[in-house]
């Protein structure tokens, strides 16, 4: 009998992301060293730190973009590393459960219309051509991007390009949301859309993980804080911030 068929489900609050003594060297420079944590189910976890600690890579990880020179990273119970990801079956149920937003939105743009960007995720997933078009609307919704559906993404402002991105990794519903500077390049109340909209994600069950220097943002989302010092190490974070209200409930 397959491991699929005899996994019990999860419970939430279960670690699903971890980084067991996680080193990674790029072109003989280090960019983590030795860095253990995780983030569990139901949770957001804020990756903290000075420029160049190591934040972004360990988000690259994280997403399977990059592999350790040291240490292990699992996914639910999985090592994620090269020889999994080569195997199509598993490559494929990773990267729809775990999704990346990048802190620069041009990287993940291409197509011709926003439309077309959050769309293309669902129809990548083989999903039927009626729920692709509901999770497209719901995720163009969330975001209040319904009226630029028609509209090039090179057309928009970078807080609106920044949405746009947003808009497409969730409208794949990833269990594990990695996100680099969220509240970059947006204005006060689109900050407080993403903040409320990830506060309502990890209610529904979901985990988030994000890089941020954006105090009010972990303090919005109640976040467990994960700081790592310009050496690449992880070091004993603040206790953790309260959240400023419940979230609303949310369908996802």
């Amino acid at each position: 009998m397959s491991r699929a068929t005899t996994r019990q489900a999860p419970s939430v609050g279960a670690p699903l992301l971890a980084f067991d003594r996680v080193s990674f060297d790029y072109e003989g420079r280090v960019a983590l060293d030795g860095a253990s944590f995780e983030v569990r189910r139901g949770e957001a976890v804020a990756l903290a730190g000075p420029n160049g600690c190591g934040k972004s890579t360990a988000l690259r990880l994280a997403a399977g973009l990059a592999h350790p020179s040291r240490g292990t990273v699992t996914f639910d119970g999985d090592r994620i590393d090269a020889a999994a990801l080569a195997r199509q079956g598993f490559a494929k149920r990773f990267h729809q459960r775990v999704g990346l937003v990048f802190q620069d939105p041009d990287v993940q743009l291409f197509c011709p219309s926003v439309a077309e960007e959050v769309s293309f995720g669902p129809r990548q997933m083989g999903l039927p051509a009626d729920e692709a078009s509901r999770r497209t609307d719901d995720a163009l919704r969330l975001f209040g991007l319904g009226d630029l559906a028609d509209r090039a993404p090179y057309q928009l402002s970078g807080g609106e390009r920044k949405k746009v991105a947003l808009a497409c990794v969730v409208s794949m519903a990833p269990e594990l949301l990695l996100l680099d500077e969220p509240t970059a390049a947006l204005d006060e109340d689109s900050e407080a859309e993403v903040a409320e909209f990830l506060r309502a994600y990890v209610a529904a069950g979901h985990s988030v993980l994000a890089t941020t220097h954006d105090r009010s943002l972990v303090s919005a989302l109640g976040a467990r804080e994960v700081r790592l010092d310009k050496r690449h190490h992880v070091v004993l974070p603040p206790e953790p911030c309260p959240a400023t209200r419940p979230a609303p409930p949310m369908r996802f």
